[in-house]
């Protein structure tokens, strides 16, 4: 797969992921509960096939919150052995999220970084909040 911002080329075994890291005024991060696992994450998801990681993003952020985003800054990548997450910062034009469909997304939520350690987090996402600081000090 070739991942048109990043210009790399990805093994198809190794998964790509993008995540939105937006933080409210209240630094308050969102985060979407699957129905199928339970965990909670930062809201994004895969790219289809030659579909870009901004456009990527867009949509799974739509799909999952009604958000639509305006504006996104790449602010951190982390590179694990099967799988590379970007994570983007951005500005939506409402705050305001959708209900749950219940099908896919089961909780929608906003908590502080030590609010969430009350969620069952998935291992990436505990991966990403340990970088926390690195994200935060580039926002």
């Amino acid at each position: 797969m070739i991942c048109t911002e990043t210009r790399e080329m990805h093994m198809t075994d190794h998964q790509i992921t993008v995540r939105l890291f937006d933080p409210d005024a209240r630094k308050r991060m969102l985060y979407v509960q699957k129905v199928a696992t339970g965990l909670w994450h930062w809201p994004g998801g895969k790219p289809k096939p030659n579909e870009s990681l901004v456009a990527a993003l867009k949509r799974e952020v739509f799909e999952e919150t009604g958000l639509r985003i305006i504006k996104l800054k790449l602010i951190h990548t982390e590179f694990l052995a099967i799988e590379t997450i970007y994570c983007y910062t951005g500005i939506c034009k409402s705050r305001r999220c959708k209900k749950p469909d219940g099908k896919e997304i089961a909780n929608i939520s906003r908590r502080s970084l030590t609010g969430s350690k009350k969620l069952r987090l998935s291992a990436t996402q505990k991966l990403l909040q340990q970088n926390i600081a690195i994200i935060s000090h580039l926002v």
